[in-house]
């Protein structure tokens, strides 16, 4: 008889399969000789007959069909409670902490979309209609999909966002299910059942949550932040699936691609968010470390890295070009507003029942103290420490690869859950780019996401039925913890629908920087507009009508501030338009209702002129910094539009030359038709917004003779009053 150990991989499958063991032997025969995955804390002290039935599945494809089946269904029913808060006729989305600032921002991006589609840097329509540069500076992933949804269900704007939240809802828990069976299947000592009792466990635990979905989609209407944390359990999923395999190098490939995208799509939905990934990035490579070598783990999420950076070269190189034309200084928080929302290490979390949040939406405002995770949560994380514990006096950690993954896990929870506490107030004193994140309880998400996967791991180290009960009812406490308490709005029956007339509406009740902004400090405003109300504070938008009514611009569009001049034709869009101007005497300055801001550009007859802002209109103490151009006398066809400058282009073609270079890799060494289909249809996105930009650096195309005549005709009328 052969020696079990001595036969090649096909062999011992064969004799794997005829003696009903479980499938571990498959994986050791795809991935070649040799352990080929990560082991959990206890598979030292399991025997080797013990270990082969790790990751048993039920027999034949009815029962992969069955398990799947439930799988799906028991997600579904673990998020129920939080969709039916989504979608309830309750959730007014306006009434929320941002929501109407994202209704707003997303509507006005489908209008310029609908009439330039390309990268929006420049939103016309917001800023009382001169315009702002949200996506300049915001990510715009978020409101892009919400255009769509809108576009393709032919729904308003307040519904297509419901319609994502949903989503956002159901994409974040798959990614947590999927998460938690890649952590928990490797060393589970029982079946596939048991494996995905304690992957639904996690994912009712990470939807239960009180901050990733409750908040931030019920309270905040914060759908960026939310999308981003349905993006984390992708991410993380994938950098596991980089550092702790030993690939053959199409799947390599596979691994960085799914990697860079994921970490890409990040930073294209929240900036924050992103940087928060990146050190989870960080720990999950300190914790692969253990398994397969720090260094390798360097190079593969380097190169997954340096895939998300250059893929998002057209968002960040702009940036940090036109950071110094906005008022970024505005972002962050005084030192002391971060220090008051620590909480003291007595209390890490809030002892009472009801949801510890405190989220008040009659009054539409954040807590002013601190945001603290759920007593369940705590009950988790000891439990799992209580496991690493055992571990580790079991076998040594040093020795053990497993735990890597158990390292990765605690580090997601711990590093969060210390931050929020008052002993980290010297790191946040000192560091002031932590600052940036604003608030600490941003960083209950990942910690939210790392306690899932530590009951996942709890659920999964304990016997078929024990773990049953205890995912039930963990998850159930979770959500009575979460729900108790939690204040239902009551539907109005005169609710209104977010449209244009409701945009305006709220641009003007905010009287302040617009609703424009993110949180309406003006931290994206150009520096040239310098609006001030009477105590000096930066604010009150409206004033801007005031010294420039909205009566006095032909068509919204042009004024003659200066000198004696007609406008005798008017054709285009606030992102480009011609006018053609008669200026009488020795010249007149033609204003136009956008502010400046680099990408704005000119011709006079064609040839091209320097565009200024406008400064302090006089005894009004306004200085508005809409687009100003000199004309001299006769007769001159004025062009405007905005177009791209030279970072944005240059960004532009680095995007497009590293998907260009991510298609060929993936073509070459076989990342698989799904990995290729993926970046060949970005491939086509990208090199869409390059070729868009591109032509958008001549000046608009000027229109037939018949619609000038139409536009003149408006003109004279209006100058008639006929």
């Amino acid at each position: 008889m052969i020696p079990h150990g001595r036969l090649v991989p096909a062999g011992r499958a064969r004799i794997g399969t005829l003696s009903k063991v479980g499938d571990a032997h498959s994986a050791e025969a795809a991935d070649g000789p040799g352990p080929q995955r990560p082991l959990q804390a206890d598979d030292g002290a399991q025997s080797p007959s013990h270990r082969r039935h790790i990751g048993l599945t039920p027999a034949g494809w009815r029962g992969s069909v069955l398990l799947a089946a439930v799988s799906s269904f028991m997600t579904i029913l673990a998020c129920m409670p939080a969709l039916v808060l989504i979608a309830g006729s309750g959730l007014d989305v306006r009434q929320s902490d941002d929501g109407e600032q994202f209704l707003l921002r997303a509507l006005t991006l489908g209008h310029a979309l609908s009439v330039h589609l390309t990268y929006p840097r420049w939103l016309p329509d917001l800023y009382l209609g001169f315009g702002y540069p949200v996506f300049s500076f915001y990510s715009p992933l978020a409101y892009l999909a919400v255009v769509v949804v809108g576009d393709i269900t032919g729904t308003t704007v307040d519904g297509a966002v419901r319609v994502m939240m949903v989503v956002t809802v159901l994409f974040g828990a798959v990614g947590t299910v999927l998460l938690a069976r890649s952590i928990v299947a490797p060393g589970c000592r029982h079946d596939a059942w048991t494996t995905t009792v304690a992957s639904l466990g996690g994912v009712g635990m990470m939807v239960a949550s009180p901050y990733p979905f409750i908040t931030n989609l019920f309270f905040r209407g914060d759908l960026p932040e939310a999308m981003a944390l349905a993006w984390l359990p992708w991410f993380w999923l994938a950098l596991r699936g980089l550092v702790t395999r030993r690939n053959a190098g199409g799947r390599d490939v596979s691994g960085i691609v799914a990697s860079g995208l994921a970490g890409a799509a990040l930073i294209l939905t929240h900036q924050l968010s992103a940087l928060i990934a990146a050190a989870v990035a960080v720990i999950v490579v300190i914790g692969s470390g253990r398994s397969r070598g720090v260094r390798t783990a360097i190079r593969q999420v380097a190169f997954a890295g340096t895939v998300a950076i250059g893929i998002t070269a057209l968002f960040w190189m702009p940036l940090l070009a036109d950071a110094p034309s906005v008022r970024l200084d505005a972002v962050g928080h005084p030192v002391t507003e971060v220090l008051d929302r620590l909480s003291p290490v007595t209390a890490p979390v809030r002892w009472v029942w009801p949801y510890p949040h405190g989220w008040d939406p009659a009054s539409q405002h954040a807590p002013d103290g601190p945001v603290l995770p759920g007593i369940t949560q705590l009950v988790v994380v000891v439990m799992f420490a209580g496991f690493l514990l055992v571990g580790r006096f079991r076998r040594s950690p040093v020795r053990d690869a497993g735990n890597g993954v158990l390292f990765t896990v605690f580090g997601v929870v711990l590093v969060p859950w210390l931050l929020n506490l008052q002993v980290s107030g010297a790191l946040w004193e000192s560091v002031g780019a932590l600052r940036f994140m604003q608030f600490p309880w941003r960083l209950i998400g990942p910690l939210s996401l790392g306690v899932a996967m530590a009951g996942a791991v709890v659920v999964a180290r304990l016997p078929c039925m024990p773990g049953v009960v205890l995912a039930f009812v963990l998850v159930a406490s979770m959500w009575a913890e979460t729900l108790t308490g939690l204040d239902h709005p009551v539907p109005t029956p005169d609710r209104q629908m977010f449209d244009d007339d409701a945009m305006v509406e709220g641009d003007y009740a905010f009287d302040r920087w617009g609703a424009s902004t993110t949180t309406g400090g003006g931290e994206f405003t150009p520096r040239e507009v310098d609006i001030r109300r009477p105590d000096g504070s930066l604010g009150g938008a409206v004033r801007l009508d005031r010294v420039a009514p909205p009566g006095a611009w032909i068509g919204g569009l042009v004024m003659v501030p200066d000198g004696q001049s007609r406008v005798t034709s008017l054709q285009g869009d606030a992102l480009r338009f011609r006018s053609v101007v008669e200026t009488e005497g020795s010249g007149a300055t033609i204003a136009f209702h956008q502010l400046a801001f680099p990408g704005w550009r000119a011709t006079v007859d064609g040839l091209p002129v320097a565009l200024r802002p406008q400064g302090e209109v006089e005894g009004s103490g306004v200085a508005p910094g809409y687009l100003l151009v000199d004309v001299g006398p006769g007769r001159h066809e004025v062009a405007v539009w905005f177009g791209p400058t030279l970072p944005r282009l240059a960004g532009d073609t680095v995007s497009f030359l590293a998907i260009l270079g991510l298609l060929w890799a993936t073509s070459r060494h076989g990342g698989g038709w799904l990995v290729t289909v993926v970046v060949g249809a970005v491939t086509i996105v990208l090199g869409g917004i390059l070729a868009t930009e591109v032509l958008t650096l001549r000046s608009p195309a000027r229109g037939t003779p018949e619609r000038e005549r139409i536009v003149t005709d408006v003109i004279g009328s209006m100058r008639s009053g006929t």
